[in-house]
């Protein structure tokens, strides 16, 4: 399968090429596997590579159509972006358990939210790291550096947690880009905020429902909060505006 498509598209030159064929090469065999024992795959597989074959043709099924979907997969795979740096350092670095993270997001619910943020974070390329930041903020992207910061409080706090800060912070790297990498206004910077937090929370309602996620950590109690507010229609600019923090992102100052 790989020789075919190595044949089809040409020499490897880069890390996305690289990881583009590789995917390509997935769906060839995945194929070849649903022609040959159906789409549920072979009965009775044995333990290792039989096995493997049967759950990629699950995955596929899950994913559907769209070829972008399966890139999507491969880019979020440790061993595919590890064996691709062979042809060169990928321009996008995705600190391993973030890359982790943006796997709960992209599996998480069906609203498609998850898949959606992995399209946009690739599209963006913006780089997604742990870093120290004010203990009230989860989470930051800095338009100038192209860069999501995750507050490294968060690490250990589970992949959910971490999937919902990164859809919010990813939605403001893809608002950026779509802007043609223009500073946002007052009004849009608010805009954008509420925006954000209207995804976040309702990925998080599509996963753990209206009364959230039980026995949640610090950070999972913050998710179930916002889901409580977004329910009750509370997430309204005014919501945004009692926060001294967006205050001086929005406004340039705190409203005394």
């Amino acid at each position: 399968m790989w020789l075919h498509v190595y044949y089809e598209e040409g020499e490897i030159e880069s890390w996305e090429k690289c990881l583009t064929l590789e995917a390509a090469v997935r769906v060839r065999g995945i194929s070849y596997w649903s022609q040959m024992y159906g789409t549920n795959g072979k009965r009775n597989p044995a333990p290792g590579r039989e096995t493997l074959e049967n759950e990629w043709l699950g995955l596929h099924q899950d994913l559907g159509s769209d070829p972008f979907e399966m890139l999507k997969w491969m880019w979020l795979l440790d061993w595919a972006r590890e064996y691709c740096e062979r042809y060169g350092e990928p321009q996008q670095h995705i600190e391993p358990a973030l890359a982790d993270a943006y796997r709960t997001a992209m599996y998480g619910d069906d609203s498609g939210i998850g898949s959606a943020t992995v399209y946009a974070i690739i599209n963006t390329g913006a780089d997604v790291v742990f870093g120290q930041l004010p203990t009230s903020v989860y989470g930051r992207f800095s338009p100038s550096r192209n860069l999501i910061t995750i507050n490294e409080s968060l690490r250990g706090q589970g992949n959910a947690a971490l999937a919902a800060v990164l859809i919010h912070e990813t939605y403001h790297a893809q608002e950026f880009l779509r802007r043609g990498n223009r500073a946002e206004t007052a009004a849009e910077c608010l805009q954008e905020e509420l925006d954000a937090f209207r995804l976040e929370a309702k990925w998080w309602y599509e996963r753990y429902g209206r009364y959230g996620k039980r026995s949640p950590n610090s950070a999972e109690r913050s998710m179930n909060n916002l889901v409580r507010a977004w329910l009750n229609k509370n997430l309204k600019e005014d919501w945004v505006l009692l926060s001294e923090g967006y205050q001086e992102q929005c406004l340039g100052g705190v409203v005394r």
